[in-house]
């Protein structure tokens, strides 16, 4: 279970670097402000300035609404970082690999159902069958078990099917 967590926590890292938040004045329609390197900021389309880069503004100056807006940070615009990670990592840790340990604890369940029929039908050791008989009360039951032993232990241990089919047989 802790190799699972460190893993999982190891393995997501990256994606809590992905983005980056970026403060966004909120300026009246025909506002404008100035940024620490002297370049005039404005915006006359709409409320919200979204094209402009704010990175370098002087917020000590500015006391108005502002809008917080995520932006994509270098590594999340890398192309490998994108094919590597986000594309084949997610495809093989998510999809591929839950698919393969299906089917393969599907085939280990199924091999082992098998093998336990298998033992079944071989004679080799003695079996009790205990079998639950429609009657209800508790000496029918133990009558049952007791019978059940008896009859399989008449017929070398094997189930009731095995010994009819060499009753037939005979």
């Amino acid at each position: 279970m802790v190799p699972v967590v460190i893993f999982t926590l190891v393995y997501n890292v990256p994606k809590f670097l992905e983005l980056s938040m970026q403060y966004v004045p909120i300026l009246d329609a025909n506002a404008t402000m100035t940024s620490s390197t002297n370049d005039t900021v404005s915006d006359n389309d709409n409320a919200t300035a979204t094209t402009a880069n704010y990175d370098d503004f002087d917020w000590t100056n500015y006391t108005g609404p502002y809008q917080v807006q995520l932006k994509p940070t270098e590594l999340r615009l890398n192309r490998t970082y994108i094919r590597v990670y986000i594309l084949w990592m997610n495809l093989i840790l998510q999809i591929l690999g839950p698919f393969l340990v299906l089917i393969v604890l599907n085939v280990r369940v199924y091999k082992r159902i098998i093998e336990f029929e298998q033992t079944l039908m071989s004679g080799d050791q003695l079996r009790v069958c205990f079998t639950r008989m429609p009657s209800t009360t508790t000496t029918a039951s133990a009558n049952s078990a007791s019978i059940t032993s008896a009859s399989m232990a008449r017929n070398g241990g094997r189930r009731f099917g095995s010994s009819m089919r060499q009753q037939g047989e005979r």
